[in-house]
């Protein structure tokens, strides 16, 4: 009896372990593939307020259409700033925040090609 209950303890372990990856994709963190400016706006014409530094894991609060420009939060989850979407590694992360995403379920739905 003793037996199994270690083995499904160890199987219970195994699994949290296993999931964690998956818990903290879906927390919204992304990296910085290179050091990125942080602006105070969603856009070069605004501000540089700072410095994201490369490989840094942050958090994400938003992202502009088609994940352009990302709003980026600071460990106590504090609005940081803006950087570019597309030097942000996390695709999956990036998606969940994005507003307008709706186009895209109507781009791949098959059935109203389907005659």
């Amino acid at each position: 009896m003793r037996k199994r209950s270690a083995i499904a303890l160890t199987a219970v372990l195994i699994a949290t372990a296993l999931a964690s990856p998956v818990v903290a994709a879906s927390q919204n963190t992304v990296r910085a593939s290179t050091n990125l400016r942080i602006y105070d706006a969603p856009g070069t014409r605004y501000g540089v307020i700072g410095v994201l530094p490369a490989d840094q894991p942050v958090r994400l609060k938003d992202c502009t259409y088609r994940q352009r420009w990302c709003l980026i939060l600071d460990s106590a989850g504090r609005e940081t700033g803006w950087v570019r979407g597309s030097y942000l590694v996390g695709s999956a992360a990036k998606l969940e925040v994005t507003r307008d995403t709706d186009f895209m379920r109507h781009f791949l739905n098959p059935i109203p090609f389907s005659k």
